[in-house]
């Protein structure tokens, strides 16, 4: 479908909208759609590559936010290995990375 609308729009001398109802009027939907898919694809990526450059900035610091369970998203079951060296994983607890 892309390169039908890039060839197209080539010929055509316009966007990809306006190149599709050119060829036919009932493809002006067709066009419509792509430009709304193309848009709510690339906010979902922009999305994405935010979360990404948050933590990379992150793992800078000394002390991860991750890595401890005195954070408001830890659950109950939050269970940090170096402050329990004598015990084992207690049934159904989880550490901080895996929450």
């Amino acid at each position: 479908m892309l390169f039908m609308e890039l060839a197209i729009g080539q010929y055509t001398a316009h966007g990809p909208i306006g190149a599709l109802s050119q060829i036919c009027p009932l493809f002006k939907g067709a066009g419509v759609a792509s430009v709304v898919i193309s848009f709510v694809m690339s906010t979902y990526y922009a999305v994405i590559i935010a979360w990404a450059i948050y933590y990379f900035f992150t793992s800078f610091k000394s002390e991860v936010p991750w890595a401890s369970c005195s954070n408001r998203w830890n659950t109950p079951q939050c269970w940090v290995p170096n402050h329990n060296t004598n015990i084992s994983k207690p049934n159904g607890s989880q550490t901080p990375t895996e929450q």
